[in-house]
């Protein structure tokens, strides 16, 4: 990383227990790159990367696990990192479309925005 990089964190999902959208992150000009931490003990969960376009539309986004080196808009596991470019979007968000929980489990997603 440049050490002149400005770094910014967001939480997209903090403990989560039911299907959300999750905390849209709006995109300024400095934005590059994110990387996607998703974490927790969720008994099973899919999580789908978005962008939203300047049309207002939301838009599946490839991104890299950092781990496996594949390329999907999508991923049920839990434990990974993600890698993505914003410089196409005004908005990404990471989509819970299924998550089963049971007991005290749970899902975290959380970004960390490079410049």
């Amino acid at each position: 990383m440049n050490a002149n990089a400005i770094v910014s964190d967001h939480s997209f999902i903090v403990g989560g227990v039911v299907p959300t959208n999750g905390e849209e992150l709006v995109i300024r000009a400095d934005m590059e790159t994110i990387n996607v931490f998703i974490s927790g003990d969720a008994t099973s969960s899919t999580c789908v990367f978005e962008g939203k376009g300047i049309d207002g539309k939301w838009y599946e986004v490839k991104g890299a696990n950092l781990t496996t080196l594949d390329i999907a808009t999508q991923t049920t596991s839990i434990n990974q990192v993600w890698q993505f470019d914003l410089l196409a979007w005004v908005s990404f968000r990471v989509r819970v479309s299924a998550l089963t929980v049971t007991g005290a489990k749970q899902i975290t997603i959380m970004g960390r925005v490079v410049n």
